[in-house]
């Protein structure tokens, strides 16, 4: 090996040394340029969470508000379903509340008739008992006016 004297062995120090300084640097450079982009993403990154948020948010107040709406709407059709019911129940309890009217009138309607029919039956038998009597009051009439008038 040769050998290298101090001033010669300091310089390719330095020239070593300044080489590894400027790469070092370089180094540094691209450090600080990476981070400027971390930040740049982090940002970026930051404004999304914000809008995620913020579409998180309208989308919870939407599904709540679409909840409200079905759970309004079921309690509105449970509402119609009790009110059909009862309707249903009280136009079966009226139809047959009108069922029974219909069958005591009918019964009624009967009976009168019946009793009419009895009362024109007894009306018609007094006729012709009148009747009758009259008749024969007609005959004794005739017969005591042929008895008394002269023949001609």
């Amino acid at each position: 090996m040769d050998y290298v004297g101090r001033p010669e062995l300091d310089a390719k120090l330095e020239t070593i040394e300044a080489r590894m300084d400027g790469r070092l640097a370089r180094i540094e450079d691209k450090f600080a340029a990476i981070d400027r982009q971390f930040g740049d993403v982090r940002s970026l990154l930051s404004e999304q969470r914000s809008e995620q948020r913020l579409l998180i948010s309208e989308q919870k107040s939407t599904a709540w508000k679409a909840a409200g709406a079905v759970i309004g709407s079921l309690g509105v059709m449970f509402g119609i379903y009790v009110a059909a019911f009862d309707s249903g129940r009280d136009t079966a309890k009226l139809a047959a509340e009108a069922q029974s009217a219909a069958e005591k009138s009918q019964r009624d309607v009967a009976k009168l008739l019946q009793e009419m029919q009895t009362t024109v039956k007894g009306v018609n038998e007094e006729a012709e008992k009148a009747l009758t009597q009259i008749r024969k009051s007609a005959d004794e009439i005739n017969a005591a006016r042929d008895v008394s008038s002269p023949p001609r």
